[in-house]
């Protein structure tokens, strides 16, 4: 009899061990909340998921510049800069936040997202600044990159 006990729980606790190892599987296969990646500069640092980091990702990524920086602008030269520091928050579109990423020196951001439709919204700390590129909506596929860039109007003219 204390075989079939014993027996009774090493069965359980291998179901148990499985149904742990699904349950890991499947919450590290999509984000749960917000990623704030890139926040030490460069685009892809901090944490969450990259394209192939789990069954149906994707990435959105861009700049966020401001510009123009001068009331003249000379044909060829770069009228506008990276904006670092500002926050990309992705929601769905009933407006639950899914994720989010900060640009760095560089302007870029970078947010691994569950493939799926999403509205892009930005967190510059700059509220004086305009653009007419957000809210945006975008979607992200499987495996894919998607680029958004933002340019913030400074009101320079």
């Amino acid at each position: 009899m204390g075989r079939s006990i014993r027996s009774s729980l090493l069965q359980r606790c291998r179901g148990l061990a499985v149904l742990l190892a699904v349950t890991l599987l499947v919450s590290c296969g999509a984000p749960t909340g917000p990623s704030d990646v890139g926040q030490d500069g460069g685009p892809g640092a901090g944490g969450g998921l990259g394209v192939g980091g789990g069954p149906g990702t994707g990435v959105l990524t861009g700049n966020v510049l401001r510009g123009p920086t001068t009331s003249v602008v000379v044909p060829g030269a770069t009228s506008s800069v990276p904006v670092a520091g500002a926050t990309v928050v992705v929601s769905t579109p009933g407006g639950a936040e899914i994720g989010s990423g900060t640009t760095g020196a560089d302007g870029i951001y970078r947010v691994p997202l569950a493939s799926g439709t999403y509205v892009v919204t930005l967190n510059s700390g700059a509220s004086f600044l305009f653009t007419k590129d957000l809210p945006a909506t975008v979607s992200v596929a499987d495996g894919q990159t998607t680029t958004l860039n933002v340019m913030l109007d400074t009101g320079i003219r």
